[in-house]
């Protein structure tokens, strides 16, 4: 259940990401942060347990598990 439910927040993320960066013309290469996707792209930001999940990279990086557990990736 914890595998899935990481899943689905990852794919949130993802999706979210993706849809900020199409309406703000953003390249792949594009950082954001959670101010930028919390409000108008997700309600709030998940997170795993206490653990929140952290920012990617840039807009072409998929979102990893805060826990660092490898079997929840997307």
């Amino acid at each position: 259940a914890q595998t899935n439910a990481c899943k689905a927040n990852l794919k949130q993320i993802q999706g979210a990401v993706q849809v900020w960066a199409i309406d703000t013309g953003a390249a792949s290469n594009a950082t954001y942060t959670t101010a930028d996707i919390v409000g108008n792209y997700l309600k709030s930001w998940p997170s795993e347990g206490t653990v929140a999940y952290t920012v990617s990279a840039d807009v072409s990086t998929d979102p990893v598990c805060p826990t660092g557990n490898l079997a929840h990736t997307i």
